[in-house]
């Protein structure tokens, strides 16, 4: 028997219209209710609408997110992430601060970015995470795991 079902959010779990339809969660519903561990795998950071999705899907389980980066129990908050290179970390900022570039800082619950523009409070729309005034990286109360580049709308991750 088929012990563990692992899903990925964009273009899998959500269409375009980035929500879950019913009848995906009832599918989901009656495979967790057969015994199927249902995990939750995703470039999406660990807050906002991902984990939303992780706590309906498979409340007491673990889920993969940030592509790797974040690992978490979503009913504890247990994390089993590494923080990201601080060194690393330093020079992707002196980058960005260098070009002007938006380079977000994400750890397993917040995320910081480097500058406060329209693209950043758009990215933070589309994660279903809040677009807050201090987003400084000296801000978060949580190590980095996890950063990412975006230029005109088309973000790419730098590193894990």
């Amino acid at each position: 028997m088929l012990q563990m079902i692992c899903i990925d959010v964009d273009g899998t779990l959500v269409g375009s219209s980035n929500v879950v339809r019913n009848d995906v969660w009832e599918a989901l519903d009656y495979i967790r209710e057969a015994g199927v561990k249902l995990v939750l795998c995703s470039g999406r950071p660990a807050f906002g609408q991902a984990r939303s999705y992780a706590e309906r899907m498979q409340p007491g389980g673990w889920h993969v997110f940030q592509n790797g980066a974040s690992v978490v129990r979503v009913d504890t908050g247990e994390s089993l992430s590494s923080a990201f290179p601080a060194a690393a970390l330093s020079r992707l900022l002196e980058t960005a601060t260098q070009t002007g570039r938006l380079l977000e800082i994400y750890s397993d619950s917040q995320y910081a970015s480097t500058l406060r523009d329209e693209e950043a409070r758009e990215h933070a729309e589309l994660l279903g995470s809040p677009f807050h005034r201090c987003g400084r990286v000296s801000c978060m109360t949580q190590s980095c795991v996890h950063s990412g580049w975006s230029a005109t709308g088309n973000w790419t991750p730098c590193g894990t």
